[in-house]
């Protein structure tokens, strides 16, 4: 009888022992794992498109400042050191190479080329018989005509520069050479 009589107090006895706790603490932290190590891959992915967005945000900058350049200030070839484009202002630089940003090092170049252009368009004749502004049926239109901007044509002074900026990062623990790129056309209208 002191057999059931014990079995019955160990049996209404309410609570946890401290084996029941152990394997829930187990299941729960095999559960944990996997999730904790997707929250590290979710940050490092996130991490990456920051890197990314940082250097096309430099690249943005970048290429903005030399279409507000005049023209001559951003000579041709590969550039890869900080440009002055402006020459009554100091604060008009353009930084090149190296250049620090959110934490990362960034290598920001600008690579220019004189290009021949040639344009072909087709004059409005307005001096045309029965000619009305307002009233396009009553256009005439002259032959076809191009002008090629290049040293040949004698228009040397309205040449055109194709501008590529490239701003290149390592990926860290990877080692992996990132890049981003953009293309820009600077003309230059007025005769020097």
């Amino acid at each position: 009888m002191t057999f059931f009589r014990h079995f019955r107090i160990v049996a209404r006895r309410e609570g946890m022992s401290l084996l029941e706790i152990l394997f829930a603490t187990i299941i729960l932290a095999t559960a944990l794992i996997p999730i904790a190590s997707m929250i590290g891959f979710g940050f490092k992915g996130t991490m990456k498109d920051y890197r990314n967005l940082t250097a096309l945000q430099l690249l943005e900058s970048t290429m903005n400042q030399v279409l507000a350049a005049d023209y001559d200030r951003i000579p041709p070839g590969s550039q890869t050191s900080t440009l002055a484009l402006d020459a009554t202002d100091a604060c008009a630089i353009l930084p090149l190479g190296l250049v620090a940003s959110a934490g990362y090092a960034f290598t920001v170049s600008l690579g220019v080329t004189d290009v021949n252009m040639t344009f072909s368009y087709q004059p409005l004749n307005y001096e045309a018989v029965g000619y009305i502004a307002s009233n396009p049926a009553t256009w005439q239109f002259d032959p076809v005509q191009t002008i090629s901007l290049n040293q040949a044509s004698g228009l040397y002074a309205r040449r055109v520069r194709r501008v590529v900026g490239v701003v290149e990062w390592n990926e860290p623990n990877a080692g992996i050479l990132r890049s981003v790129r953009a293309v820009t056309f600077k003309v230059k209208m007025k005769q020097t």
